[in-house]
């Protein structure tokens, strides 16, 4: 296929996806606020090296994606749209990395079909849309994948490559720290202990590297150690790596905490719609990886060894979200494009393959009556619009059926991406409304801004997250205080002087303060965020006043 095609095509699939729904909503809980406020807070000050949130330094994460956006911030102002600008960029260049990186170490049309899968699975359609740090991680990780593979098998430019590698690794430290270089080091070793050929540690001029990686992360280190001293280098590096790693009583990542099988189920639940075809890429990579000497040998063995051995040693950590394994996506992707760039090619499938290859067609023509029928449910759709979506979805889904019957994988293929493209449209345009009011508190923030009048003073109780105080803070368009301890709390809401108002978000520190001030009248209003799927979830916030 001819490149300029190819690109051609990519785009075509691709930045209808990452266009869409970024700019139409306001920022959704859990990481949304926080995170868009550490961005205007970095924009308001000028101040790019430490990130902070209410004013106090906030080293969760290195400062590399929120002077992203800051850029962003800068060219269309403080907006929730603007918040998640970066991650569309971000999400796209993943897709462009992983085209070149697949294409170069495999062929275009896998590339093509790699790069498009990434774009549609439910994971890295979320993550894009969603104002957080973890697509940017994905993006450097796959470049570092990338110029690893290419370094590794060249002969001509191999210095070259390594020190792009060491380049892409510092740059994935400084967006999320220690986390995705180990795991990048992991699917590197397992490689190499697998290809017998440790001795190629030697030609990857590990110095250089390590000098490559220090010039980006040494400042940055010096400058939080001269903000906040050991404290706060513990904080970054103990706390929030090794410590999210090595749980301990003390960690405030208790609610991550999972058990060790969480990673398999949800990495199959977020690899959705394709994860029927999956379990039939990883047995054929696999297959792969035990020929006799190929020049895909390599790579289908990095890929398998990167996604399965990364998934079972981290399924030993004591946090689990399933964001964490973002950056194995590219190459999980790549084992299904090149198993399905197999069938292209003419091999027979096997007829337990043949199951599953059913099993995904029937998926994505399920997929787009459950959405219509939402619509009309939530009575968002006309009628005569859902006969037309129905028809429509009902012929490709037939010209697919007939292409399968007759073999012809490529209109397969071609069907499914159509199809897929239209079924993250309608996602945008009828299930983000319907979601958005359970997904945050804007409501209560707005009512909060048109109540408060010059003089009063507003700050948040210390049970606020770190999501909701972020939400605050960007709303009223200034740092809020943190209140911390009742007896302050208690004292400000019985004090006569100028107004006072508290935001307190519901739970035990909740009940207690209520209990000790033993007045309900001090409750202004509050709002509340119901799961529909479970409702006794419920998460309230509150605003106290002393008047």
């Amino acid at each position: 296929m001819n490149r300029k095609h190819v690109i051609g095509l990519l785009l075509l699939f691709t930045l209808p996806l990452f266009i869409q729904g970024v700019f139409d909503h306001p920022l959704w809980t859990n990481d949304e606020g926080f995170v868009a406020e550490i961005g205007r807070e970095m924009f308001e000050s000028n101040d790019v090296a430490i990130p902070r949130l209410a004013g106090e330094a906030f080293v969760e994460k290195p400062p590399l994606y929120y002077m992203a956006m800051y850029a962003s911030y800068w060219l269309f102002g403080v907006t929730p749209g603007a918040a998640r600008f970066p991650s569309a960029v971000f999400g796209f260049l993943t897709i462009l990395a992983t085209y070149f990186m697949v294409a170069r170490l495999g062929n275009r049309r896998q590339g093509l079909i790699s790069a498009v899968l990434l774009a549609s699975t439910s994971m890295v359609f979320r993550i894009s849309h969603w104002c957080v740090v973890d697509i940017a991680v994905g993006f450097f990780a796959t470049m570092a994948f990338y110029t690893f593979l290419a370094g590794y098998q060249s002969d001509s430019h191999k210095h070259a490559w390594y020190l792009a590698f060491y380049v892409a690794v510092a740059l994935a430290f400084m967006t999320k720290g220690l986390i995705v270089p180990v795991m990048i080091g992991i699917a590197i070793v397992s490689l190499l202990v697998w290809n017998r050929n440790l001795q190629e540690i030697g030609r990857m001029h590990i110095l250089a590297g390590i000098l490559i990686v220090s010039a980006f992360a040494v400042p940055w280190l010096y400058m939080l150690c001269q903000v906040g001293g050991v404290d706060l280098f513990s904080n970054f590096a103990i706390d929030n790596n090794i410590g999210r790693f090595c749980l301990t009583a003390s960690n405030r990542y208790h609610e991550h905490a999972r058990g060790p099988s969480f990673y398999f189920t949800n990495f199959l639940g977020n690899f959705l719609p394709w994860t029927p075809v999956f379990i039939p890429a990883v047995v054929w990579t696999f297959r792969q990886t035990t020929q006799s000497e190929t020049p895909w040998r390599t790579f289908y063995r990095f890929l398998f060894a990167g996604v399965v051995v990364n998934v079972v040693l981290l399924s030993f950590s004591s946090t689990k979200r399933g964001i964490y394994l973002l950056p194995l996506y590219p190459l999980a992707v790549t084992m299904v494009g090149g198993w399905l760039d197999s069938l292209l090619n003419g091999r027979v499938p096997a007829r337990w393959e043949r199951v599953f290859i059913w099993f995904q067609v029937v998926l994505i023509a399920l997929v787009p009556v459950i959405l219509i029928g939402i619509g009309l449910y939530e009575r968002m759709l006309p009628l005569m619009m859902s006969i037309l979506l129905a028809f429509a979805f009902l012929g490709l889904a037939g010209v697919g059926f007939v292409a399968l019957r007759r073999g012809n994988l490529g209109m397969v293929a071609a069907n499914i991406g159509i199809q897929t493209v239209l079924i993250y449209t309608m996602v945008v345009w009828l299930v983000f409304p319907i979601i958005s009011p359970y997904k945050q508190h804007v409501q209560f923030f707005d009512t909060l801004r048109a109540i408060t009048r010059p003089g009063d003073m507003v700050a948040a109780y210390e049970n606020v997250g770190e999501a909701s105080l972020g939400q605050a803070c960007i709303s009223m368009n200034r740092v809020l205080p943190v209140i911390e301890g009742p007896q302050r709390a208690i004292r400000l809401l019985q004090s006569s002087g100028k107004r006072f108002l508290l935001v307190v978000e519901d739970g035990p520190r909740f009940d207690e303060l209520m209990r000790l001030l033993g007045d309900q009248s001090k409750i202004l209003y509050s709002h509340s965020l119901v799961n529909p799927l479970r409702p006794n979830r419920k998460r309230s916030i509150y605003c106290l006043s002393n008047r």
